[in-house]
């Protein structure tokens, strides 16, 4: 359980615990060999490997199978894992096992592709269907006369070893294919964790990057309207893949970061989440380039939510350019607003410098009904703001003015002649909801 625990609060290995499969393959993990993997491929590598050498221990007839075969047992998982990934695919997702017929059809193609006599390889076939009606590994009785695995990713992971057998050319081939399908994503991204981790395979990390630039560029393309490649490259940074791989890392952050460009937060959270500290160079980079861009909000939504992390350097980068870029900043806005609306404490909200002074447009005041001051962030608490016209331009005949503190707004009503509409300043004590980037007015009719 210490060894657990430990895994369990650092962020590289506990990242790796969203589901209860890859909870039970870490606690397995770290009581057979102390510290777990902090890459997602090589999680589920290692978790089939101490499962193996568990039934392979056991007095059963299985496990003479095992001993013996093993790199049978292995092809045979790869095939019937990508074969059930297929069928899944034409039938809804729903279709997670196959018949021992068909299982010792796949298990005869594989003996007999590896030489084996005729006498030979059919009582193999038959010992390996019988161990299977119970536990062969992964594969399990799941219903009469049929076999599969216990759950879908241990499926996906199968199929992601059989996709990455053969001539690299067609390795790319089949991972440009599956990468935009979301039904295959997690194949996908197996298939790439193994170009990391696998010394045999890590030419190919090259040609995944590659992948990611090229679903980028497509213009005029779904992929590039939706980035898919960065969406990937950011699950290829989740998953931990090139974790011992600075370089490719690092060009994986740079497409990641693109997703600046399209405001949505829950990608911004993970975005921030993976830009552990060998990347944040990276990430400062990218994020300082955005920010006059009033096109790309997310980079201040991004910038925000690692101050807010407590990363000191984007502290200090809001503070230096919330008042230089102030027009892009007013754009992300809306997206900073509502990341403070999931936190009960927040630096932005409570740091950043005061602005005490705002002026209304120079409008006349037969098309000014109701102003509405709106703040930047309505999680703050409520102050005593005490909101005085200064000046009315002479003719004035009335001046009349009332306070609110609704949820999303203050709300100040403005009664005025034909005269223009005078400068508004907020005196008093403001407290911490001024000690935001502006304020925005929306003039309503």
């Amino acid at each position: 359980m210490k060894r657990l625990r430990e895994a369990i609060q650092e962020d590289s290995t506990s990242r790796l615990m969203r589901t209860p499969l890859q909870v039970t393959i870490m606690a397995t993990l770290v009581d057979q060999v102390g510290r777990p993997p902090q890459e997602r491929y090589r999680l589920f590598h290692e978790y089939y490997k101490a499962i193996y050498r568990r039934e392979r221990e056991k007095d059963t007839p299985a496990a003479v199978i095992l001993r013996d075969h093993e790199l049978d047992i292995d092809a045979l998982h790869y095939t019937v894992g990508l074969y059930l990934q297929a069928k899944g695919e034409v039938r809804g997702g729903t279709e997670s096992r196959i018949t021992l017929a068909r299982l010792g059809r796949f298990a005869e193609d594989r003996l007999k592709a590896e030489g084996y006599a005729e006498n030979v390889l059919m009582g193999l076939r038959s010992e390996i269907v019988r161990a299977a009606t119970d536990r062969l590994v992964f594969l399990v009785g799941v219903g009469e006369d049929q076999v599969g695995f216990e759950i879908r990713s241990l499926q996906e992971f199968m199929a992601a070893e059989a996709l990455m057998t053969g001539d690299d050319a067609i390795l790319v081939r089949r991972l440009r294919l599956i990468a935009p399908i979301s039904y295959w994503r997690n194949v996908f991204l197996f298939a790439a964790g193994k170009c990391y981790a696998d010394t045999g395979k890590q030419h190919m990390r090259n040609a995944v990057h590659e992948l990611c630039v090229e679903f980028n560029m497509e213009l005029g393309g779904i992929t590039h309207t939706y980035l898919l490649g960065s969406q990937l490259a950011l699950s290829i940074l989740e998953d931990g893949a090139p974790r011992h791989s600075p370089l490719f890392a690092a060009r994986l952050a740079e497409e990641a970061c693109r997703l600046m460009g399209l405001p949505r937060l829950t990608q911004l959270y993970r975005l921030a989440a993976a830009i552990d500290e060998p990347l944040e160079r990276i990430a400062q980079q990218q994020i300082e380039r955005r920010l006059p861009d009033q096109a790309e909000p997310g980079a201040w939504a991004l910038l925000a939510i690692l101050a807010d992390g407590g990363r000191q350097w984007a502290r200090r980068m809001f503070e230096g350019c919330f008042t230089k870029y102030r027009g892009a900043l007013r754009r992300a806005l809306p997206l900073i607003q509502e990341h403070l609306n999931n936190r009960k404490e927040s630096w932005i909200a409570t740091v950043v410098g005061n602005a005490e002074l705002l002026a209304l447009p120079k409008l006349r005041g037969s098309d000014v009904r109701t102003a509405r001051l709106y703040l930047p962030f309505s999680n703050f608490a409520s102050a005593n703001v005490v909101a005085v016209i200064d000046r009315l331009v002479q003719g004035t005949t009335t001046k009349q003015y009332d306070l609110l503190r609704p949820d999303s707004a203050i709300k100040l009503g403005l009664t005025t002649s034909e005269q223009e509409v005078p400068e508004l300043r907020l005196k008093g004590s403001p407290g911490p909801f001024w000690k935001a980037v502006t304020a925005m007015f929306a003039l309503q009719r």
